[in-house]
């Protein structure tokens, strides 16, 4: 075996660490990053008529179907909060550069579980809505911030 096939061997073994490198430290964690936030927009998506309902008088009773709906809709919410701002605690050093473009994940996350833990119709919802897609992102292009305006 000669020096220039050893070198190549070399070579090659380092571009293949590199490339592992890559996947494990950047690609990985920007798809649990992209993965949450994506879940983030189905449950605004999924439950946005539903944070709109007034709450019914005390002396009636929900219906099975709505108090199901109203615990999916905190359940949801939370949980992808949680996901979040977990994301935030596991990857302390790639959280700061995703805000460098923007993505605020902790904020978004705890403006998720605020959401879900305020009942459907509250006055403050739609400002939860707007600070949770502003910190994620959502609703708009990249470049561009729609919602503040």
């Amino acid at each position: 075996m000669n020096w220039e096939n050893l070198a190549t061997v070399g070579w090659g073994f380092l571009g293949g660490l590199a490339g592992w490198a890559a996947t494990t430290f950047l690609a990985q964690p920007l798809t649990a990053a992209f993965v949450a936030r994506s879940e983030a927009a189905q449950s605004l998506a999924k439950f946005e008529v539903c944070d709109w309902f007034e709450p019914l008088d005390e002396d009636r009773s929900l219906p099975t179907s709505e108090e199901t709906l109203f615990d999916e809709r905190q359940r949801a919410y939370v949980d992808c909060g949680a996901k979040l701002v977990g994301f935030d605690l596991s990857y302390p050093w790639f959280a700061p550069l995703l805000g460098l473009f923007g993505f605020k994940l902790r904020a978004g996350g705890n403006h998720m579980i605020w959401l879900g833990r305020l009942p459907p119709g509250n006055r403050n919802i739609r400002k939860a809505r707007d600070d949770a897609m502003i910190a994620l992102r959502l609703g708009r292009r990249i470049g561009r911030s729609a919602l503040r305006r």
